[in-house]
């Protein structure tokens, strides 16, 4: 998986994490400079701001802002738990067995699918068998705490992204079987996710090169934004100076993936 790279902010580098908010971007996702407001849903984010970064697990979503409807939205049938257990047999990752030692748990929990896919789909898609996995109860938190995944792309390979402690000698290096295409597309979107929560904080206010008063002031010569009463620069040729600095290389990307320049009560 190939990923642009950014060197790290002043505040990353104290933070311990990196620089970057993660889009969507083909089968995973692309890197850009972070935003530092807390967010959950990032189509589209606006990469502006000067705080922390957080993206919730699956876990804190529900436990923190979930409703009654979209918890009702994740409760499984008995039919649909049957057709999983028969499917699956044993645990989708360890095969371990024991009925009362399995649980039917989601890959993308339906409560979500507009923050984990904001491309005008319903619910419904993800209220499926193929969204649905037969679990060893003792790798539930950590999987709905997206502690671990399964990079796809990677021959299946399965991503740990914390210790796990004593369950993390159990789970193999990677699935024992093929799921097939129709789970792969929730299993990278699973994987997705987990890097929004365990990869991304951290913002570049604090760099020198990216202060609020240095973007502002390329704004207002490159003519991207109003300067006072309405007025407004024409915007500067493609072979102005201004393009071949940093921000210059990066503004036009901005603009490619839809973001403009937020408006006067938004901080930058």
């Amino acid at each position: 998986m190939s990923l642009p790279i950014h060197k790290l902010s002043a505040k990353s580098t104290k933070s311990g994490r990196d620089t970057f908010i993660f889009l969507a971007y083909g089968s995973y996702v692309r890197l850009i400079a972070g935003t530092g407001e807390d967010v959950w849903n990032l189509d589209p984010i606006v990469p502006f701001s000067d705080s922390t970064i957080s993206q919730d697990s699956f876990a804190d979503l529900a436990t923190d802002v979930a409703t009654d409807a979209q918890l009702q939205l994740c409760e499984f049938d008995a039919s649909r738990e049957e057709r999983v257990e028969a499917r699956d047999i044993n645990c989708f990752f360890t095969r371990r067995s024991g009925k009362h030692e399995l649980k039917v748990t989601w890959i993308i929990p339906p409560a979500w699918f507009s923050q984990v896919d904001n491309a005008g789909e319903k619910a419904l898609p993800y209220q499926n068998d193929d969204n649905a996995i037969l679990l060893w109860k003792a790798l539930e938190s950590h999987w709905t705490n997206n502690e671990f995944a399964v990079d796809v792309q990677d021959n299946y390979r399965i991503v740990r992204f914390r210790s796990l402690q004593e369950e993390d000698n159990l789970l193999p290096q990677r699935l024992p079987r093929t799921p097939g295409p129709a789970m792969d597309k929730f299993l990278r979107k699973h994987f997705a996710w987990c890097l929004r929560v365990n990869l991304e904080a951290g913002d570049i206010s604090e760099d020198d090169d990216y202060t609020d008063d240095i973007f502002t002031s390329f704004c207002e010569d490159m003519g991207l934004t109003f300067i006072e009463d309405d007025k407004k620069k024409p915007r500067a040729s493609p072979n102005h100076p201004g393009w071949q600095t940093d921000i210059g290389k990066e503004y036009p990307e901005l603009e490619l993936m839809g973001l403009t320049m937020p408006d006067d009560g938004v901080d930058i």
